[in-house]
């Protein structure tokens, strides 16, 4: 028998490793391939995960294709929901097409399971403006590319919550998914409004 294993792979940073010069290679990922309407800056995203809020815990994943980075994503995890967060995810457009979205976010399940890490839901937001996107995955492609995996689109109009909403309302006009656990294909409006109210006053 012949088996065939991928090349990517994942490395899993947290507050003990928030300065590493390893993880400083993903940021540049996220950095080069991430529209800059809406990045966050890299010194905060180190100094958040070095000194994490007390109501949440916080995990940075790198992409790796032959032990060389090509993607970054970052994941808040709140007990109180229980739910996770996406966010910051990129993928290098250049690393075997949309194979490397699909293996991290692969790879980003197996972490979760292997841990026991139970949730309500994992929620992720797309912006919908092209001009944000820095990758060749359009907006519309990623949210697709997401309904692959098992997430749902809300059907309502959605607003990212981002300080330039105060200019720029359209720029941050956002798909916002959701992956359940059950699996489901609605929410009642109750929960709907549950966790935007998570999204606008905690994360």
């Amino acid at each position: 028998m012949r088996r065939l294993t991928s090349a990517f792979a994942v490395e899993i940073f947290d507050r003990r490793n928030a300065r590493s010069d390893r993880l400083s290679e993903f940021i540049a990922i996220y950095v080069r391939h991430f529209g800059s309407e809406h990045r966050t800056p890299t010194n905060e995203l180190l100094d958040f995960l070095a000194d994490p809020p007390a109501d949440r815990t916080i995990t940075y994943f790198g992409l790796t294709y032959d032990d060389q980075p090509c993607g970054f994503a970052t994941l808040m995890l709140y007990p109180s929901g229980p739910i996770g967060i996406i966010d910051h995810l990129v993928v290098a457009p250049n690393f075997r097409g949309y194979g490397g979205f699909f293996s991290f976010c692969d790879l980003i399940a197996r972490h979760l399971e292997e841990r026991r890490i139970a949730f309500d839901h994992i929620l992720a937001e797309v912006m919908l403006s092209d001009r944000q996107v820095a990758s060749t995955i359009k907006p519309m492609l990623l949210v697709r590319l997401m309904r692959l995996i098992g997430f749902r689109v809300a059907k309502t109009n959605y607003w990212a919550p981002d300080p330039s909403i105060i200019v720029d309302s359209k720029g941050c006009l956002a798909a916002l998914l959701f992956a359940s656990q059950p699996e489901r294909d609605e929410l009642p409006a109750q929960e709907f409004l549950r966790l935007v109210e998570i999204i606008y006053e905690v994360h």
